[in-house]
């Protein structure tokens, strides 16, 4: 029977479970035991948990430790549509220049963990696409009421807008709450630069000018949301709890 192989890696790092599920669906021609080191349940046989920590470890079938490099050679060269790559990489040329791209990795590897952190998210892709949408509409909708502040002096409308302006900006809050910073749109100088001229504009025209194009906002906004919910419904009927969200009720004008 072959001898087993060790791969220790950081199970808290994004990035390195990723890879790791990948090797794991692949066939290796040693039995492989994947040790999570990140987990303070699992024994490392007097092996420095902060030592395994800090870069990618494996001990080969005679007992070897090998780290960085010279450890994902050896662990590719055991893994079945990945050994022409161990060749490549196991020569006096490839393998210090992949040793040291490796340690500028381990250097820039924290900021990567944090981004990928940030970005992650229990809700479902199609949620996911539907509240940025969701949040750029919001991002506009609260530049909507500072463009009208901005325009106007008229007592009415300034009273307006401030009451439109702080609901817009609880509802803009409460998506913002269901997304990573970083998975929010990439377009948000657009929606402001859009919603601001959308109140501004009928602002500097007449109050009914500005009543009405608020109305059409939020008739397209409740039209919008109530696709969503569509959408949505057989899902939850399904009992897919990732899909109960409360979305901003709009208050009509």
């Amino acid at each position: 029977m072959d001898k087993e192989i060790q791969v220790f890696y950081d199970g808290s790092c994004p990035l390195c479970s990723k890879e790791i599920s990948l090797y794991k669906n692949t066939q290796c021609t040693n039995p492989v035991k994947w040790v999570d080191v990140s987990n303070n349940e699992t024994e490392l046989d007097n092996q420095s948990r902060e030592k395994l920590m800090s870069r990618f470890h494996i001990k080969d079938s005679d007992g070897n430790m090998l780290s960085g490099a010279k450890a994902f050679v050896h662990l590719w060269s055991n893994m079945r549509g990945w050994k022409y790559l161990a060749k490549v990489s196991n020569n006096p040329v490839v393998l210090p220049i992949a040793e040291f791209m490796y340690n500028k990795f381990l250097v820039v590897r924290p900021k990567i963990k944090s981004f990928i952190e940030n970005c992650e998210t229990d809700i479902p892709n199609h949620l996911v696409r539907d509240l940025r949408s969701d949040y750029a509409g919001e991002v506009g909708a609260v530049q909507i009421y500072k463009g009208i502040l901005f325009a106007t002096k008229d007592k009415e409308l300034v009273e307006f807008a401030k009451h439109h302006l702080e609901t817009e900006n609880k509802h803009l809050e409460m998506v913002s709450s269901y997304l990573p910073k970083y998975r929010r749109t990439i377009l948000k100088p657009f929606w402001i630069v859009a919603g601001f001229l959308t109140g501004y504009l009928p602002a500097i025209v007449s109050k009914n000018a500005t009543y009405r194009t608020i109305e059409a906002v939020e008739t397209f906004v409740d039209h919008h949301y109530q696709e969503q919910i569509v959408d949505i419904l057989p899902a939850l009927k399904d009992g897919d709890s990732s899909c109960e969200m409360r979305m901003p009720a709009h208050e009509n004008v």
